[in-house]
């Protein structure tokens, strides 16, 4: 068609990304390398995954923290319109710990 032009690829160009399939290439081998590197892979993330924390000790962890807010923060859920009650009562919830709000001098 008009405006169009074509462009032919050669042979080599087009299978540049895969590997060299010359005289010494041996399709065999190349399976068996990517598998080992897949399998390798898996294992790796398996370990980091199994060396992460689990959702019932990150949620204890959570918990643990101090149920405390900045004044800055205090004052944006504030301007949010929220009141202090619906704070301090929010805050309550988190855990056992006393409510109270951190000065930035006492930080």
């Amino acid at each position: 068609p008009a405006g169009i032009t074509t462009v032919s690829i050669p042979p080599r160009a087009s299978g540049s990304l895969l590997p060299d399939q010359g005289p010494g290439f041996n399709a065999d081998k190349h399976r068996a390398e990517l598998q080992r590197l897949r399998v390798e892979h898996q294992a790796k993330e398996a370990q980091r995954l199994a060396s992460l924390p689990t959702i019932p000790k990150r949620h204890q962890k959570i918990l643990g923290y101090k149920a405390q807010l900045t004044p800055t923060q205090n004052a944006d859920l504030l301007q949010r319109g929220l009141t202090q009650a619906e704070i301090d009562f929010a805050l309550s919830k988190h855990c056992s710990l006393p409510v109270r709000v951190v000065m930035a001098s006492q930080r």
